[in-house]
């Protein structure tokens, strides 16, 4: 009645913003990038097309139904930055479309947002997907901050300390390559392609996983916890 409706998001009569549950939105799957040669968009692209294959197969070839608990038919996957591979991912990803596998049920686009204008469209992705991988083994990716400060999950690529941001199956599901990409892609945003059994089919992992992404610490909640015990027993 009083709700204010857009693609992702509604606006309810108490003006709290939510994202849109119902079979007719597209998921939205977000991540950032500089475009250096630190994170494999490749592997993505590759996800990306065995994904578009599934959905194809699901949705068009075996006419299933789309039910309201199904929630997600299409995916839009929305990359933001500046960097020298980006021109190499965006002819990658025309190819693709153009030879017919990407494209159909999953459509991706680069783009470049203002600082306001980030973290709107961050709070509107149902996933994150981070392809950071540190060269020292030591840092930690940024825009996994920017995800869980923003109640999004992430799909996060494995590196040795990855583990001290995402813990997988709480707050994001952790990967080593394009097929576990896809696959995680599938279990959180479309349970109901991959069990028979009816209790998967709605979208209580990713729920889950959005209450725990929510719930990160504080800086001084880290140190007290990480390095005040290590001072102590200096």
């Amino acid at each position: 009645g009083n709700d204010e409706v857009t693609i992702q998001t509604v606006l309810d009569s108490n003006q709290f913003t939510t994202r849109r549950v119902d079979s007719q939105r597209t998921a939205l799957l977000m991540s950032s990038t500089s475009w250096t040669a630190d994170e494999d968009f490749g592997m993505l692209l590759e996800a990306l097309v065995q994904l578009d294959s599934l959905l194809v197969t699901y949705f068009d070839a075996n006419h299933h139904s789309i039910e309201s608990n199904a929630t997600f038919s299409r995916v839009l996957v929305v990359v933001t930055g500046k960097g020298p591979l980006k021109e190499r991912f965006e002819m990658d990803m025309r190819a693709l479309v153009s030879s017919g596998r990407l494209g159909r049920r999953v459509v991706v686009k680069t783009v470049w947002l203002e600082p306001q204008e980030y973290p709107l469209l961050m709070s509107c992705a149902d996933l994150g997907v981070c392809l950071h991988t540190s060269t020292s083994g030591l840092d930690l990716p940024m825009k996994v901050l920017d995800m869980f400060g923003s109640g999004v999950p992430v799909l996060a690529v494995h590196f040795p300390c990855l583990y001290e941001l995402v813990r997988d199956g709480e707050n994001g599901l952790i990967f080593q390559n394009s097929e576990e990409l896809k696959d995680g892609i599938v279990r959180l945003l479309f349970p109901s392609i991959t069990t028979a059994s009816e209790r998967r089919k709605d979208l209580e992992e990713l729920h889950q996983l959005r209450d725990t992404a929510k719930q990160i610490e504080s800086w001084d909640e880290n140190w007290e916890r990480i390095m005040l015990p290590m001072l102590k027993l200096g």
